[in-house]
């Protein structure tokens, strides 16, 4: 069957082949090399993972890690603060990230003393600063919507003046009906 397509469209019989071959080729190639690259950016964050380092895990466990099994292929994590630890146990694989990777010296900036660091995470040690910035943001909403409550009463009472002024407008407007009325 593939003959005769080849041979009605007047195509060499030997290029498909070598083209499909070639595309499957080019194929595997894709996706083998990234994959490759992939293990082995996941193999190295694996070794630098030791205790004391910040990770976040596929669980959405944030913490430092206290102390590692590498018999067991476990650690223990400590998601609370350092005042009051909560220690979990979960297996090495469930690391997701590192969020305090070791930086090779060249690539270190220096911060200066009136710079502010920005954290890398959200732990429960800011949890004073993010009662702060909650407080701040409540307080801006406060006032913005004292301000929108200020503006609509100004607004209704535009509303009611205007309405009294038609009325009154309306009402010496009749008067003068009435009076004409009264004259003819």
């Amino acid at each position: 069957m593939f003959n005769l397509l080849c041979a009605e469209s007047g195509v060499n019989t030997w290029l498909m082949p070598v083209i499909l071959v070639g595309m499957v080729v080019l194929m595997l190639l894709f996706t083998y090399f990234p994959q490759r690259k992939k293990k082995k950016e996941a193999q190295q964050m694996m070794a630098s993972v030791r205790a004391g380092k910040k990770v976040k895990t596929i669980g959405g466990f944030v913490g430092e890690i206290v102390s590692m099994d590498e018999k067991n292929g476990t650690m223990e994590l400590n998601v609370g603060t350092k005042d009051s630890p909560v220690i979990v146990v979960l297996d090495k694989a469930a690391i997701y990230t590192v969020l305090n990777p070791d930086v090779p010296v060249q690539n270190q900036t220096e911060v200066k003393a009136d710079e502010e660091v920005v954290p890398v995470a959200v732990t429960a040690d800011d949890l004073a600063q993010d009662e702060k910035e909650a407080t701040k943001a409540a307080e801006k909403k406060a006032k913005k919507e004292a301000k929108k409550n200020q503006k609509a009463d100004k607004n209704a009472q535009d509303n009611v003046d205007t309405t009294t002024e038609n009325a009154d407008t309306e009402q010496v407007v009749q008067d003068a009906i009435v009076e004409e009325n009264k004259t003819e």
